[in-house]
């Protein structure tokens, strides 16, 4: 992700740096973890579903914007 975005408040503008040696199974269980953490409550993310949106953007050449995630999400 790069460029501004609002978290609680706080403004942001930087570049989030690429995570090396991560498998689909480590993320889906990050994203599991973050959508029941913190006051969230989510269903929990399978490592299928994770390949199928790497899989669906894997031509993609640029980082995500805020805009862009928030665009995606609806």
């Amino acid at each position: 992700m790069q460029g501004p975005v609002t978290v609680k408040g706080m403004n942001y503008n930087s570049m989030m740096p690429p995570v090396a040696g991560v498998t689909d199974k480590d993320i889906a269980d990050v994203v599991t973890y973050v959508n029941n953490s913190f006051g969230n409550s989510g269903a929990a993310v399978t490592e299928e579903e994770v390949k199928a949106i790497k899989a669906k953007y894997a031509d993609r050449k640029t980082p995500w914007t805020a805009a862009e995630y928030e665009k995606e999400g609806k």
